[in-house]
């Protein structure tokens, strides 16, 4: 059987027309293993948990176009260091 490559991305809902949607994360392009490791420490991201990634702050459905922005709280936390 043929392998494919998987790639790490946040799903959501159209609040619009309720469809579903998938946005592909962001890997940041790390300029060295050292920049890599600090943001996994700043992220407390163990190796075995996966890679950095940040999510999309605006989407656009696919189906109907309505734009949203994105609540990333739940990812990275609030202001009020959540």
């Amino acid at each position: 059987m043929a392998q494919i490559e998987l790639h790490p991305a946040f799903v959501w809902d159209c609040d619009e027309c309720g469809r579903q949607n998938f946005e592909r994360a962001i890997i940041p392009p790390f300029q060295s293993k050292a920049d890599e490791e600090r943001a996994r420490e700043m992220l407390d991201i163990t190796s075995e948990e996966g890679f950095p990634v940040i999510a999309p702050f605006n989407v656009s459905c696919r189906r109907c176009g309505t734009q949203f922005e994105t609540d990333v709280t739940q990812i990275y936390g609030d202001d009020n260091g959540a």
